[in-house]
């Protein structure tokens, strides 16, 4: 994609900036930010066994203690991390959710990473329990 040349003018203000402010402010969204995607999470609804994840990526369960036995509003390829708001339990025994042969329940702050394979059935990428003490053997 090709951007338009921009030549500042610096005697042209826009509110307290010139038009040099902002053509430096334009160059520098190529730099190390570009390309940058920051999802705020939002939270699911209380109780919600299939919460909608449409409209996002990152996402924390309600704190209530719920089972969760599917995300409805996915597409194929749509990847999403849910951060446990309280005990959450993934119902992955007999449900579109898959990765473990047994229920996965986690706790609050722990985090799972869902892809969705085809729209409907989701696959566990990835399980962090933060209770787990890793810093004896780093």
């Amino acid at each position: 994609m090709t951007r338009p040349i921009i030549q500042p003018n610096p005697n042209v203000r826009y509110g307290q900036r010139t038009a040099q402010d902002a053509f430096l402010a334009l160059q520098r969204q190529e730099g190390a930010d570009a390309g940058r995607e920051i999802w705020a999470p939002l939270t699911f609804a209380s109780a919600d066994a299939t919460p909608d994840v449409s409209t996002g990526r990152n996402f924390i369960s309600n704190a209530t203690g719920v089972t969760i036995t599917d995300f409805d509003g996915g597409v194929a390829g749509q990847e999403i991390v849910v951060i446990s708001g309280g005990a959450t339990v993934y119902d992955t025994t007999g449900t579109n959710l898959s990765g473990s042969s047994v229920d996965i329940t986690t706790a609050a702050g722990d985090t799972t990473r869902w892809i969705s394979e085809d729209g409907t059935t989701w696959r566990l990428l990835g399980y962090v329990d933060i209770s787990v003490d890793n810093s004896a053997g780093a």
